[in-house]
């Protein structure tokens, strides 16, 4: 089992969630910023360095079940703790591999829970998932290739590109009309 991110200010909770779970489960844990982890932190023990490109895609490939914590991104003034969407989400099932990240309300927007990815809800639900399906490839394997499959047919850059090129042409068009309509003097 893996987790590949990173330690930095937006990632409190991910750092107090991790060093509850490396001493209970066998996880490999790979990111930047374990240099501001204290010295006793149990994530030290699991740290095997950072990986980025195609040495993190080896290692979401080899994995067999990967770990998403999402940052605790400020938006405004406000952390959302609701809706998903980071690129690990796309990265380790992009690969074949079987994530296991939080549930939040959007997800299902993006993947079909329990069924392309897997979620938990809490820290012991998340421990129960872990055992559960390390213990079983069958479901590990099915998951993981639907996930990969979702995130070949709709997650690509080329489906995002495609999506920005839309939303640039509409507010171009909306910022034409809005000009063409202001009578001038």
């Amino acid at each position: 089992m893996t987790f590949v991110g990173g330690f930095a200010g937006c990632h409190g909770d991910r750092l107090e969630f991790l060093e509850r779970l490396c001493p209970i489960v066998d996880i490999e844990v790979y990111g930047y910023g374990a240099d501001t982890l204290p010295a006793n932190s149990p994530v030290l023990d699991r740290h095997r360095g950072v990986a980025w490109g195609n040495e993190m895609y080896r290692i979401f490939q080899a994995s067999k079940l990967t770990l998403n914590l999402h940052a605790q991104t400020d938006v405004g003034g406000h952390v959302s703790r609701r809706f998903t969407n980071n690129m690990r989400l796309y990265e380790a099932t992009g690969m074949g591999t079987c994530l296991l990240t939080e549930a939040r309300d959007n997800l299902h927007e993006l993947f079909e829970p329990e069924a392309e990815v897997l979620t938990y809800r809490d820290f012991n639900e998340c421990v129960e998932k872990i055992s559960a399906h390390l213990a079983d490839e069958d479901r590990r394997r099915t998951v993981a290739q639907a996930g990969q499959q979702r995130t070949l047919r709709e997650h690509t850059f080329t489906h995002r590109m495609v999506e920005l090129k839309g939303a640039f042409e509409s507010a171009l068009r909306s910022k034409r009309s809005k000009s063409s309509a202001i009578a001038l003097p």
